[in-house]
């Protein structure tokens, strides 16, 4: 088997058929599609169980809910393909993604993870297109400083690979994919496809817009700050992360980042993320002033970190290596 399609769903009955129907209309046939249903209460099963009457490659598994890293966790290890196909319910591949994947990495060998390009969809409406780098320097540089980076959904990875490094880990409750792409980075390539292969919904349930991402931010700075550890081959850190015991780290981090007002860093951006989305120009105008009159200080430390390259995991990490 060459492709294994992964998803994993909780309460899915507004979106699941997109995401569905998205995979079965593949131009590339050859996958099994494994559909993990992490103890959902709405129609979600009724509505799988309607698409496995018609097509045999689907693979349905039910368990109580634990989350979606528990859910990726069990789903890989159901999985048989050479290859993970990541795909989130509220989400939607392009009919090519599969087939253009499995190209590029049979055609660059090197590669153990290949993410895509991808549109923002809010309202039935295009509202953002990313233009990402493409390449391994780049894309690494980018996960450790928290940059854009191509969605969880557009993601194909090497099975065989992704155990090697231990795959999904249960201490990341959040940015688990964060996580493990800094891991295979270690083994092999990662790189990023051009072409524009997934269509993400934007919702306010969707992880990075509650509570403006702050939740997936610390999650994001353990991962980085433990990709640091593991270069200067400082392993206690590792140990504690594969024992799911984080607890006393991750409040040391959350007090780190509020000591640099980050919460509020990030809520400004989003903000003004939001308002350029919104694509009002008076609006823009109007409400941009009042936060840029507001937020003086804020955006000085914007700048300050923009400019000067400065990473707080780093940082973090280079204060506290000796304790980790």
């Amino acid at each position: 088997m060459k492709i294994s399609v992964l998803l994993c769903v909780f309460n899915g009955q507004e979106s699941i058929s997109r995401a569905i129907e998205s995979i079965l209309e593949q131009d590339f046939i050859n996958f099994e599609f494994l559909i993990v249903n992490d103890g959902s209460t709405d129609n979600t099963e009724k509505i799988i169980y309607s698409y496995m009457e018609k097509d045999s490659r689907i693979k349905y598994f039910y368990k109580s809910h634990t989350g979606l890293t528990n859910s990726l966790i069990f789903g890989l290890c159901k999985a048989s393909g050479e290859w993970i196909a990541r795909m989130d319910a509220d989400d939607y591949s392009k009919s090519n993604r599969l087939s253009m994947q499995l190209k590029f990495v049979e055609n660059n060998r090197n590669v153990v993870l290949l993410g895509s390009n991808f549109s923002l969809i809010k309202e039935n409406k295009i509202t953002y297109k990313s233009n990402l780098n493409l390449i391994h320097d780049f894309l690494v540089n980018d996960l450790i400083k928290s940059k854009a980076f191509f969605p969880h959904s557009s993601a194909f990875f090497s099975r065989e690979k992704a155990i090697q490094v231990g795959g999904y880990r249960s201490s990341f409750l959040k940015a688990q994919d964060h996580d493990l792409w800094l891991r295979l980075s270690e083994k092999g390539k990662i790189a990023c496809h051009k072409k524009n292969l997934v269509l993400i919904y934007d919702h306010q349930n969707r992880v990075t817009n509650l509570l403006s991402g702050y939740p997936q931010y610390i999650y994001a700075f353990a991962a980085i700050v433990s990709y640091f550890a593991r270069k200067e081959k400082l392993y206690h850190l590792e140990s504690e992360i594969n024992k799911n015991n984080i607890e006393i780290f991750l409040e040391n981090l959350n007090q780190y980042v509020s000591n640099y007002r980050y919460g509020e860093i990030l809520f400004l951006k989003e903000s003004f993320k939001k308002l350029f989305l919104s694509k009002n120009y008076f609006s823009i105008i109007i409400k941009g002033f009042y936060l840029i009159f507001q937020n003086l200080n804020i955006l000085f430390l914007i700048l300050k970190n923009h400019f000067l390259s400065v990473s707080l995991p780093y940082s973090f990490f280079i204060k506290n290596k000796n304790n980790l």
